[in-house]
């Protein structure tokens, strides 16, 4: 096949080495999808070939954690040569599971001046308004303020994610100030603090997103960006424990533009913090209350009243709120597509949207009570454009398998389900097979009653689609691990936690039949052996001896 593959391309090339128009391009794009190490091999096939490899537009999107030869293994000198010869053409580049230190920020910013989008690690969620040049920089431990201070060749960088970089506070203001376009930062963890805000915001000059989740940062440094970034439009600052309702009231005022904001765990905000945002940021799109155990119904429905603009709104863990603050939000926020609340009892959940739920493409309805076949029918006909259901620690009451069934058949866009920790057995999923979901995410864990029939069942109804499946803490056995790796199932994520059954060879055998597509493999019984694993590589060479 490969030999054949340069005269198939030949005859698409009418003039030579040329290959002119949309259809010679689409035949030359293929080599944009390969691992570095086979374009490397390859340009060695012909001078036509060299010159297909050597477009600039092969290279203007590179993801180096799928172009090694496995997810994230990519060799320094292959890295190094793709940015010496390409650093120029790159508009996209990521590095996402890659081992990148200062030497390789050096290199990206003497090399890559045209680069617009820089991922280290996952980018935070991107429901905002941002312009289309993005770059995020997740710097690991052994990037220090040296490596960051070679990124100010990158001039068209406006988006930087450096959350776990050693770098101290004047490293961060002479980078921002570098950095004309920079609009972007996530600059949370446990090493920023109230020093680096004050560091960094002043000379951020125009930044519309801010992300500070996980750091012990507390109102001062709020205070600072109300000062200094009035159009901001979306802030993070989860976990932050040293927030508190004044330094909330400093930044929604100053800060009226908002349109997403994430305060989950910030357990010294209530009902005050609520009131300060519906009064301010009228124009609000999303918020992450979870967490907060001050907040009651009475927050809830000052802000429903205010915001009607809310798409998403998560009150997990918020056992003020019941099922009254829920039919406020549900009544008043008209364009609400995401909704996530927890010890609601589903009747009330249904019966509130009812009337409205028809827009609702995810719902998390957790801890809630009382599904049975008929909540289930009702929540089905509720919500029919539902994409994503959570229903976690949701306890059976009356749920059948036909219920089972009737569910995922009636919610035609159904593409993630998790009924982790509900009770669900092999006989609730009796009726997947005839229902054919289309579910790419599939998530039962926690339920001892899911057995090597159930994951059969399962893979039965959902294998030419399923991408993640979690089994942690099931009954599952080698059985269920030879069903999954004869399935064909295109998984990249499976966990198998806290399954005594599953041993060394079953392990194995997952791997034979699901290396290609796998990236992430979780296993042990009192803990994962093998975490978030890059590649099935490295889960292989995990497993003990």
């Amino acid at each position: 096949q490969e030999s054949a593959a340069p005269l198939a391309l030949g005859r698409s090339a009418a003039s030579g080495l040329r290959i002119p128009g949309a259809r010679g391009w689409s035949a030359m794009s293929v080599f944009s999808f390969l691992p570095l190490d086979e374009r490397v091999r390859l340009r060695v096939v012909s001078q036509l070939w060299r010159r297909a490899l050597d477009d600039d537009r092969n290279w203007r999107a590179v993801d180096f954690a799928v172009m090694g030869p496995a997810p994230g293994r990519v060799v320094p000198p292959l890295m190094k040569w793709a940015l010496e010869a390409h650093g120029a053409d790159m508009h996209d580049l990521s590095t996402r599971g890659c081992f990148v230190g200062d030497a390789v920020l050096q290199q990206v910013g003497a090399r890559c001046h045209n680069l617009e989008v820089l991922i280290v690690d996952e980018p935070p969620p991107d429901r905002m308004d941002e312009p289309a040049s993005i770059a995020a920089l997740s710097a690991p431990a052994n990037v220090t303020e040296v490596g960051l201070a070679a990124l100010a060749g990158c001039h068209q960088l406006t988006r930087l994610d450096a959350s776990r970089c050693s770098a101290p506070p004047a490293a961060l203001r002479a980078l921002a100030s570098a950095l004309p376009f920079l609009a972007y930062v996530k600059l949370g963890g446990p090493g920023f603090t109230d020093s680096h805000a004050a560091a960094l915001v002043p000379a951020g000059r125009d930044m519309l997103a801010l992300d500070l989740s996980g750091s012990p940062v507390s109102d001062i440094a709020l205070r600072t960006v109300a000062t200094h970034c009035p159009r901001l439009r979306m802030l993070n600052c989860e976990g932050s424990a040293g927030v508190t309702e004044l330094g909330l009231s400093s930044l929604v005022y100053g800060c009226r533009e908002l349109r997403i904001l994430l305060v989950s765990g910030c357990v010294e905000l209530g009902d005050k913090a609520l009131e300060d945002i519906a009064s301010a940021c009228s124009q609000l799109h999303r918020l992450d209350a979870a967490r907060l155990p001050r907040i009651t119904n009475t927050g809830v429905e000052r802000l429903a009243d205010a915001c009607e603009a809310l798409e998403s709104v998560s009150l997990l863990g918020c056992p003020g709120v019941t099922a009254d603050g829920l039919a406020a939000i549900v009544s008043d926020c008209l364009q609400l597509r995401q909704l996530a609340v927890d010890g609601v009892g589903l009747h009330s959940v249904v019966d509130e949207l009812a009337p409205q739920g028809l827009g609702l493409t995810a719902l998390t309805v957790r801890r809630c009570g009382g599904l049975t076949d008929t909540s289930a029918a009702a929540l089905a006909s509720s919500c029919p454009s539902v994409t994503s259901l959570d229903l976690s620690d949701s306890p059976l009451v009356g749920f059948t398998h036909l219920a089972a069934g009737a569910l995922v058949h009636r919610l035609r866009s159904l593409h993630s389900l998790t009924l982790a920790g509900c009770g669900v057995a092999d006989q609730s999923l009796a009726f997947f097979p005839a229902a054919r979901p289309r579910l790419a995410t599939l998530d039962l864990s926690r339920n001892p009653g899911i057995t090597d029939v159930g994951v059969e069942l399962a893979l039965r109804a959902c294998a030419p689609t399923l991408t993640s499946l979690s089994l942690a803490g099931c009954n599952a056995g080698p059985s269920a691990a030879a069903l999954i790796s004869a399935s064909g199932a295109p998984l990249t994520r499976l966990d198998l936690r806290m399954c005594p059954r599953i041993n060394d060879a079953a392990v194995t055998a997952v791997l034979g039949g699901c290396g290609s597509t796998l990236e992430s493999l979780l296993i042990g019984v009192d803990g994962p052996t093998v975490r978030a694993a890059t590649s099935p590589a490295v889960v292989a060479e995990a497993l003990p001896a």
